[in-house]
């Protein structure tokens, strides 16, 4: 969608916008986390620990809050992209508050058996997924048409400056799933090895997938038919893709479906890890029940409960209210990774330009110019 209504450049602008905000905070992430002993919390400990315990607080319950609710998105992507399938299409379409609820449900049950299994789960879908990337981008690279790819270099109907932010907006929490990893940090053998080159893989990976897709789609599916009928590209790029598959077209939802279980899970099973070390912290009064973890494994089931019923309470408003809940849900998302990767970045700065004689990172692809960049461009955007 962001393709077909701002142009092959506009999006690729968006996306580059997008990844050098992440990029930037995975510099300062990995300049931090290199510097000190990472437990569990992720960017929340580091913040803590570097600016202290009252910027930490509220960063932290931004963090929380940003990737609680991507449970809620994820998981309306994952029943649209279930909608997709034709056997299911009308289920949906009559019951799609309590599909989305059920599906929820299920991804919290997993979640409440242990991250482990939901690990392991992670190897499963990433297989689907290769397949499901390899046969929509071999068939865009089949029906790769140059005047096509000309055609769709520009915006359709020559969207404003807001249009561009809007779908800026709602785009951005795609590029923000490194977040997730970094937040699970308490459950890593070595942090300050494995989070730079976790975060940082995700990035580039991401980028370079993402870019691809943005080019083959510019290329391979119409944007407005011969009679001027609105295309694929606009109306429908995810039936787009399918036909760009062919006989395997079939790999195409279930890529969707696949890419979506994977991120709603891994969102479920960060986000209440942030909660209990803040509770542990013991910061916040309120919060102190929710620092109890199981005996076996310490899984935080009482922050994942809460995150539960943050997900149950963001689908009904957002499905009852809005016509479009995904792009409701995004923007409010986008608001709250920005603010999280600005303080990111304002810590590392602070520590870096200030010559703290204790702030010696391991992680040498640091300045504090990058971290003042990406302080910069995110405060310039939230």
């Amino acid at each position: 969608v962001v393709v077909g209504q701002a142009g092959l450049i506009r999006a690729l602008a968006i996306l580059l916008l997008g990844k050098s905000i992440t990029t930037l905070s995975c510099l300062s992430i990995s300049a931090i986390s290199t510097n000190m002993e990472v437990k569990g919390g992720g960017v929340y400990y580091m913040i803590t620990r570097s600016l202290g315990p009252e910027l930490g607080g509220a960063v932290g319950l931004t963090l929380y809050l940003a990737i609680g609710l991507s449970v809620p998105f994820y998981v309306i992507g994952f029943v649209d992209s279930l909608r997709g399938i034709n056997a299911f299409t009308e289920f949906i379409n009559s019951n799609y508050l309590a599909v989305c609820l059920s599906a929820l449900g299920f991804f919290f049950f997993i979640s409440w058996v242990g991250a482990n299994v939901a690990l392991k789960l992670q190897f499963i879908i990433l297989g689907i997924l290769f397949l499901s990337i390899v046969s929509f981008m071999g068939g865009l690279i089949a029906d790769f048409d140059v005047s096509r790819f000309t055609d769709n270099l520009s915006a359709w109907d020559s969207p404003d400056r807001s249009a561009f932010w809007l779908l800026f907006a709602i785009y951005f929490p795609a590029v923000t799933g490194m977040e997730a990893g970094v937040s699970m940090s308490g459950d890593l053998k070595d942090p300050g090895k494995s989070l730079p080159r976790g975060a940082l893989a995700a990035v580039f990976v991401g980028a370079f997938i993402y870019g691809i897709q943005m080019i083959l789609m510019a290329g391979g599916i119409d944007r407005v038919f011969p009679d001027g009928a609105p295309g694929s590209l606009i109306h429908s790029p995810y039936r787009g893709l399918k036909n760009a598959a062919g006989v395997i077209g079939f790999l195409v939802p279930a890529g969707a479906i696949a890419a979506t279980a994977s991120s709603a899970l891994g969102s479920f099973v960060a986000a209440p890890r942030i909660l209990q070390a803040i509770a542990r912290d013991d910061l916040f009064s309120i919060l102190k029940p929710f620092a109890k973890g199981t005996l076996k494994g310490d899984e935080p089931r009482r922050a994942l409960a809460l995150t539960l019923g943050l997900g149950l309470a963001t689908l009904a408003v957002a499905i009852l209210t809005s016509e479009n809940a995904l792009n409701a849900v995004a923007a409010v998302l986008t608001m709250f990774f920005l603010a999280s990767y600005g303080t990111v970045n304002a810590s590392a700065f602070v520590e870096a330009f200030g010559k703290n004689p204790s702030f010696r990172p391991r992680f040498k692809y640091f300045h504090w110019l990058t971290a003042l960049t990406g302080v910069q461009i995110g405060r310039a955007h939230v």
